[in-house]
């Protein structure tokens, strides 16, 4: 699970029965320095079989990377076999553990020593794809960005990408979670650090583009999206109203999207708005339609519902706006440019199902504010923008810095 990193950028209100203590923005990728392809340390300090059994590891961090400066810090003995197979830019052999397994390596300060004399440059990312943790600790000593390997105490760093074997589903394997094979656990890290930065991409881009339902063929318009599953989890219609008037005043025309049932909601934010900027798609747009018309705005605002799902997944510039009815962190929608917005208030997460359950007149929702949500969504799309590659990592968010997610 990702560890929770977060912004206070509100200021405690006053004379709440459970105050609302801030708001906490989360984003679902790690990011990587715009411009130019990541640099990646692999530690993989073993002997010849466990060199093997990474050899599909290393091919899906090179795929996922084809560009990439690759170094592989490997025993001397593997060298010369990692040069062939072609995984890495980069080979540096550094002897850490005896030829024979059942000889005592050195302390770990020689061996720390015989590290730091390999004088390694600064890299984006570094991986110690070793399922043991006796080579953990040269985390500590790598000029990386993020640092990513099986979960363990023997660091004083945090992991920024890090795996617990006995996470894994029960069902999936055997009664004792170290019997998984060491292959498999190795090709379970490299995939979670490649998920980690959102560098697949989502198969909704698959479906053919269809330009005949957008609703403003010449004219930048945002997407409203008011509905959620449970009326709990709904933002205020008068706040998605506050939202759509500044939105419009920032030169934006709106679009209000959601199935019959969200058509009465979708009505009563129109009439509030109150302009001819205003397109009511409610009831009418099919579902098979709604990423073109997405796929077009200029940003997206919505709950914790399938449409914020769909516009993070398309890289539209989104703001979601989350209630403490749920885990925020299981449940955000995940894309390069969506950020998920919730009130910091103590009862959340309270997994409450009606609205009417509440005793603290939704505050997880009611201390958001339309001005922030929109000073978001106008910033996210302005970064995106002037972003070759999309992803938030220059986002100066209106009233905090943006931080990174959580960490698996």
């Amino acid at each position: 699970m990702f560890r929770r990193i977060f912004s206070r950028i509100m200021q405690r209100p006053e004379n709440a029965a459970r105050e609302a203590r801030g708001v906490r923005l989360y984003k679902s990728y790690l990011d990587l320095p715009p411009g130019r392809p990541p640099r990646i340390l692999i530690l993989k300090l073993d002997h010849i079989g466990d060199m093997l059994l990474g050899m599909r590891a290393f091919r899906e961090i090179r795929n996922a990377w084809p560009g990439a400066g690759i170094t592989l810090v490997c025993s001397p003995a593997n060298a010369s076999f990692a040069a062939k197979l072609e995984i890495a830019d980069n080979i540096v052999a550094c002897r850490f553990f005896e030829d024979r397994s059942h000889i005592q390596r050195p302390p770990n300060g020689v061996l720390l020593q015989r590290f730091r004399d390999l004088r390694l440059p600064a890299f984006d990312i570094a991986i110690d794809l070793r399922f043991g943790d006796e080579t953990r600790f040269l985390l500590d000593h790598v000029e990386a960005r993020f640092v990513c390997g099986f979960f363990t105490k023997n660091i004083d760093r945090k992991l920024d990408v890090s795996v617990r074997i006995e996470n894994v589903p029960e069902q999936r394997i055997p009664s004792d979670p170290k019997n998984l094979h060491d292959e498999t656990r190795l090709l379970l890290l490299a995939r979670t650090v490649i998920e980690a930065f959102g560098h697949t991409r989502h198969p909704i881009h698959t479906i053919a583009a269809d330009d005949t339902c957008v609703p403003f063929k010449d004219t930048a318009y945002a997407v409203l999206a008011p509905a959620a599953g449970a009326e709990i989890k709904q933002w205020p219609n008068e706040s998605f109203a506050a939202a759509g008037r500044r939105l419009i005043g920032n030169g934006l025309s709106i679009v209000l999207v959601g199935d019959r049932t969200s058509q009465a909601d979708c009505d009563a934010i129109a009439r509030q708005i109150g302009s001819e900027r205003v397109r009511d798609l409610s009831g009418k747009l099919p579902l098979e339609q709604l990423p073109d018309v997405l796929r077009h705005a200029r940003l997206f605002i919505g709950n914790d519902s399938g449409p914020g799902h769909l516009a993070a997944a398309l890289d539209v510039p989104a703001v979601i706006v989350f209630s403490g009815a749920v885990n925020i962190e299981t449940w955000q929608p995940r894309g390069r440019n969506a950020i998920a917005l919730r009130a910091d208030i103590e009862c959340s997460p309270c997994y409450l199902a009606k609205k009417a359950d509440c005793r603290n007149e939704r505050r997880c929702l009611t201390a958001i504010s339309p001005e922030y949500v929109v000073d978001t969504a106008l910033e996210l799309s302005r970064n995106k923008a002037g972003t070759a590659n999309g992803g938030l990592a220059d986002a100066q968010l209106p009233g905090g810095t943006l931080h990174q997610p959580p960490a698996l």
